[in-house]
């Protein structure tokens, strides 16, 4: 597991480390020399988990399959005119094509963007670590 910081109030994240405790000494050193606030100073962070963007989606697949099979189906009513169901599975095949698609897309992702989980607050006291 990969872990970031924000120094921001949680909007942008910076970087990936390989434990907790490193993302949260890079964040203090970037409080420190930011100088922006004086010694003494308590200034929030955050450090959370970095994972894959496509892992922030759902994890079952179902709202993903119930949305790719919306897109058929108005895509298909657009080109033979037709008001009434054209497409149909069940909310299980609906979940399955959700994770084939999600696993797919994972699989083949050649952008390295991330997403963030469990973001947890801590307070430094500027200066403390100098």
């Amino acid at each position: 597991m990969k872990y970031c910081y924000s120094t921001d109030g949680g909007e942008i994240y910076s970087q990936q480390f390989d434990d907790a405790g490193a993302a949260a000494g890079e964040a203090e050193c970037e409080i420190d020399g930011d100088g922006i606030h004086d010694d003494g100073t308590e200034v929030e962070y955050w450090v959370g988990e970095a994972v894959p963007a496509i892992d922030m989606l759902d994890c079952d697949g179902s709202r993903t399959g119930e949305r790719i099979l919306e897109d058929l189906e108005a895509r298909c009513a657009d080109e033979i005119g037709w008001d009434d169901i054209i497409l149909a599975l069940s909310v299980e095949h609906q979940a399955r094509l959700g994770r084939f698609v999600l696993a797919y897309v994972k699989r083949h992702n050649t952008n390295s963007v991330y997403g963030v989980r469990n973001a947890v607050k801590h307070v430094y006291v500027v200066g403390s670590n100098v």
